[in-house]
């Protein structure tokens, strides 16, 4: 089992996706997903748990079992990423390996524990972790206190915890040594602390908090010191307001807390690489919208939330997997901005490049329909502009666009040339095929959802085509 399928199965678990989908969920060309696609469906034969069926363009995962979550918990599907992972916690919590007992356990041969060490030994050596071989011993830390150690651990037996649902049977027993605490008991305190501060109640962050709390509980001494946010001037504000909330939570853990709701607080601006791929992102869409500064400073707001989600949910494997988009203009704004982001030099699931178009069309559309706005409806006669129905859709237009003016006419004051200058409206929506002018809408029915969706694309049409105009001169 590749790391590849894991990954193509959680997706599928997550729902139905078109083929072009799974291209853009993966770093990798279609053939390569095929071949993956190939090694799941077999694996999910071979042990009577579903199959992987492509009607037309779209793949679906038929389940045999109905617990196939249950079901994979119990099979070792553990890839060379898993591997490496189970070794660099079991390494950094226990400050040993023994290798050959590690072999066993892992049912692999000697050659495969060795390319999987070399790849942890890089790791760590990247995130400056030192350590050492004795020969017929194993592997071991030089220094068991430092902090870069607790972050890694608790990053990893984070990955643990966020990807439960699809953990296999050695990755659960390995939880199940950690997960020593009362779950419901500390996400109480965490209630208390995210309500205290004012920060959301994020699984990401809560997940940082319990993972720490367990290192802490496996720990013989737990000190905290030397990360750089207990310089920042709220630091000290923060770690006295948790005192005095008397959460019964050590003190040493308390200021990995403070440093944690600081991070939820300003996360951009304590990751370098977020923050940096974040201002290229925005620099772009002020260069393509036009944006004046506050509009600029709106949008930011309204933007850098949904933006450190998605790298964090791509940062921990964290899934959510879109539901089928609506309409071609939407895929292909999609498309745009997925464009921008990878220009800005940072990885991001579909699913959350999508909810960001969603942020900036929903900003477009305010901005556009806050100026003046004339729209008229042709409908079939008088009685329908009269209608309590219509004039409750008309009502609800106003609700959302109160500078939007709607005027109604029917079809009849259409054809005899009553309606004049028709040119003056921005959006003409009709129930008739032959209302046919550059800025009208045909509707099948007058009701809010088609007319929220006239609405969205219209705007969304000439959002396109500032973002073609512009990439196309530069």
């Amino acid at each position: 089992m590749t790391n590849t399928a894991k990954i193509l199965l959680k997706i599928l678990l997550n729902g139905d996706l078109h083929e072009n989908d799974l291209e853009k969920y993966l770093d990798l060309d279609l053939n390569s997903i095929k071949k993956n696609l190939k090694i799941l469906d077999n694996y999910l034969i071979t042990h009577k748990l579903g199959s992987i069926k492509k009607y037309g363009n779209v793949y679906i995962l038929e389940k045999t079992n109905k617990n196939l979550i249950i079901s994979l918990v119990k099979l070792d599907l553990l890839s060379s990423k898993d591997r490496q992972d189970i070794l660099c916690i079991r390494l950094l919590l226990d400050g040993e390996l023994n290798l050959e007992k590690m072999k066993e356990e892992l049912s692999i041969s000697r050659t495969t524990l060795q390319k999987d060490l070399k790849h942890l030994k890089e790791y760590l050596k990247y995130n400056k972790i030192e350590i050492e071989s004795k020969n017929f011993k194993g592997i071991f830390l030089k220094k068991r206190d430092n902090l870069q150690i607790k972050y890694t651990l608790c990053e990893k037996i984070m990955h643990l915890f966020i990807g439960k649902e699809y953990l296999t049977k050695y990755q659960m027993k390995l939880l199940s040594e950690i997960d020593i605490l009362n779950s419901s008991d500390f996400f109480s305190k965490f209630s208390k602390i995210t309500k205290e501060f004012e920060i959301d109640r994020f699984a990401i962050t809560f997940y940082a908090l319990y993972s720490m709390k367990c290192i802490e509980s496996l720990s013989d001494s737990f000190i905290y010191e030397g990360d750089i946010l207990q310089i920042h001037p709220e630091y000290p504000i923060v770690l006295k307001q948790l005192e005095k909330m008397d959460l019964k939570l050590n003190f040493e853990f308390q200021k990995f807390v403070a440093t944690v709701i600081l991070k939820a607080r300003y996360f951009p601006m304590f990751d370098l690489n977020l923050r940096n791929s974040f201002d290229i992102f925005m620099g772009n869409l002020e260069r393509v919208l036009e944006l004046k500064s506050n509009e600029k400073e709106k949008l930011t707001k309204r933007l850098i939330k949904k933006y450190q989600i998605g790298y964090l949910n791509k940062k921990y494997d964290l899934f959510w997997i879109r539901s089928k988009i609506k309409s071609n203009l939407q895929v292909e704004f999609g498309n745009i901005i997925q464009e921008i982001i990878l220009q800005s030099k940072i990885e991001m699931m579909y699913g959350d490049i999508l909810g960001i178009a969603d942020v900036i069309l929903d900003f477009y559309i305010e901005k556009e329909y806050s100026k003046e706005f004339k729209l008229l409806f042709i409908v079939q006669n008088i009685w329908g502009i009269e209608n309590t129905y219509y004039k409750n859709i008309f009502n609800y237009i106003k609700t959302f666009y109160p500078k939007v003016e709607i005027c109604t006419e029917t079809i009849l004051d259409f054809k005899f040339g009553v309606i004049e200058k028709i040119e003056k409206y921005d959006l003409i929506i009709s129930e008739f095929e032959n209302i046919d002018f550059e800025n009208s809408k045909k509707i099948c029915r007058l009701n809010i959802q088609e007319i929220q969706n006239i609405l969205s694309e219209t705007i969304l049409t000439k959002l396109l085509i500032k973002f073609k105009n512009y990439y196309e001169l530069t």
